[in-house]
This record gives C-alpha cells, sequence and structure tokens, in this order.
C-alpha cells in the first residue's frame, strides 16, 4: 500500500476542493498498485518456479516465534512511548476485527477454493 503523509497545518491550509482531489489521486494510486501488485505476482511466481525454485511455507513454529518477537517489541516500545502505545493500541483493535472478519469470510472462501479447484472447461 501506499502511504502519504501531510502536515496537518498545511492540510489544514488547502482548500477543500484540493484535499478532495488529493485524496481521490491517493486512492487511485493506491488501487493502481495493488492491481499489479495482483496480476504481476502470479507471472514472477510462474517464472521462479519455472526456474526450479523451490517454494516451502514457513513453518508454525517458526510464524509464532515471529509473532510473539514483534508483539513483545510492540509492549516494550509502548511501555517506552506514549504515542507508539495510543497508535499501537487502535492498531491492534482494528487488526483484531479484520480478522475476526477473515476468519468468517475470507478464510472460509479461500480455503474451499484452495481444496476444491474449478474444473477446467
Amino acid at each position: 500500500m501506499y502511504s502519504f503523509y501531510v502536515n496537518t497545518e498545511a492540510w489544514d491550509a488547502l482548500p477543500k476542493d484540493y484535499q478532495a482531489a488529493f485524496e481521490a489521486a491517493a486512492a487511485e494510486a493506491n488501487i493502481d498498485m495493488m492491481a499489479e501488485y495482483d496480476f504481476k505476482n502470479p507471472q514472477a511466481l510462474r517464472r521462479l518456479v519455472g526456474n526450479g525454485v523451490k517454494l516451502h511455507a514457513y513453518s508454525t513454529q517458526l510464524m509464532k516465534a515471529a509473532q510473539d518477537a514483534a508483539f513483545d517489541l510492540y509492549a516494550e516500545e509502548s511501555e517506552k512511548h506514549p504515542a507508539f502505545k495510543k497508535l499501537f493500541e487502535s492498531w491492534n483493535k482494528f487488526r483484531a476485527d479484520v480478522t475476526l472478519w477473515h476468519r468468517f469470510a475470507e478464510h472460509t472462501l479461500a480455503t474451499f477454493q484452495y481444496a476444491n479447484p474449478p474444473k477446467q472447461r
């Protein structure tokens, strides 16, 4: 995803139509980048595998250790930096909500699709 950061005072000084134009351009740039990402990655994956690359998933043990280390770091940073803590708490709540949604919507569909590829016609 793309991120754009604008000084709050500079943003507030812009006319509302400039703010709207900036927001629309930023959204369009992000959508375009995501579409390219989704289009180009399968092609790149096929090239890698076609050239002999062996793909392996990370083990659950490794992913759990990485997750635990990340959240330990977030806790440490939250203790040291109130601004980080405020952002982390907001992000973590959002993460929990998104995870709940994905568990019941996206994960269910993806699991079905992986196990039941459509017949080639």
